[in-house]
């Protein structure tokens, strides 16, 4: 497997568990009142306004896919825990290092300054042990 295989297996997978339905639903609270919806001008009288969408299901093989990735992150990046978080959001939900620096500002270890290189060996890491993987089998 090369970086770039990789690197889009890992967004594949972001957008694969992002189009999953949430179990935890029921367990949310709303933030709407009880009252009924009421018309507040034309726009929304005509259906003009916004449309949400829903998400259409992945398949079974992209779930697979999915999880196989997440079992090898797992695996592999134990010790590489900050890495991880960099590769899953820049890679996968596609936020530039600096958003990624304010995410993660709190966390013990994270030092901005060497975010690219945590990256960087993350994903080295993950890229050999999966080539390991794959040519021992």
């Amino acid at each position: 497997m090369t970086r770039e295989e990789l690197i889009a297996r890992i967004s594949e997978a972001y957008e694969t568990y992002r189009r999953l339905p949430d179990p935890d639903r029921r367990y949310r609270v709303t933030s709407m009142s009880t009252w009924p919806l009421y018309v507040r001008d034309a726009m929304e009288a005509y259906g003009y306004g916004d449309v949400s969408v829903k998400l259409a299901a992945p398949s079974p093989a992209a779930i697979d896919r999915a999880d196989e990735l997440l079992g090898w992150m797992a695996e592999h990046l134990v010790h590489y825990p900050i890495g991880a978080k960099l590769l899953w959001l820049t890679y996968g939900r596609g936020l530039t290092m600096a958003q990624c620096c304010v995410f993660l500002r709190k966390t013990r270890g994270f030092r901005r300054s060497q975010a690219f290189e945590k990256r960087k060996a993350a994903l080295d890491k993950l890229l050999f042990g999966i080539n390991a993987h794959v040519s021992a089998s």
